[in-house]
């Protein structure tokens, strides 16, 4: 049987004042945290 490895993968930890993405693949591990109110999105 051949294995399967899974070599990408995100996230996202949505709380009431923060959201916190995170994006992994073999190269980069990236994660940013925005605010959760509309204006900070929108900024």
């Amino acid at each position: 049987m051949d294995e399967l490895f899974i070599t990408h993968g995100a996230g996202l930890d949505i709380h009431k004042k923060v959201i916190v993405a995170t994006v992994l693949t073999p190269d980069l591990t990236e994660t940013r945290t925005f605010g959760s109110v509309t204006e900070e999105l929108l900024a």
